[in-house]
């Protein structure tokens, strides 16, 4: 699969990110090698390959525990929330 301008257009947008043509031509190829490397990785046989736990070779990086500390207080956040509506923190929309 390779990434086109169509694409590359619609990507921009989504992130809000302007660039010129030569830049754009730039970051298409790029793209697209990514991609196409990643459809590369896709086609590797790692049936014989165990998951990882960790990124430590010896895993002696502690674990944090997952210990709720402060509870979300419904109305302290609505108190504090600039925009509300019906109990619910309103946000601006993000996708189109």
């Amino acid at each position: 699969m390779s990434i086109d301008r169509t694409t590359l257009n619609k990507l921009a947008k989504l992130s809000q990110l302007e660039f010129d043509d030569n830049a754009a031509e730039a970051i298409t190829g790029k793209l697209s090698g990514i991609v196409d490397f990643i459809s590369q990785l896709s086609e590797v046989n790692t049936d014989d390959v165990q998951c990882m736990t960790s990124t430590v070779a010896d895993a002696s990086t502690p674990e944090r525990a997952d210990v709720v500390k402060d509870e979300n207080n419904r109305e302290n956040l609505l108190k504090v929330s600039p925009a509300k509506e019906m109990g619910f923190i309103v946000v601006p929309r993000v996708i189109e």
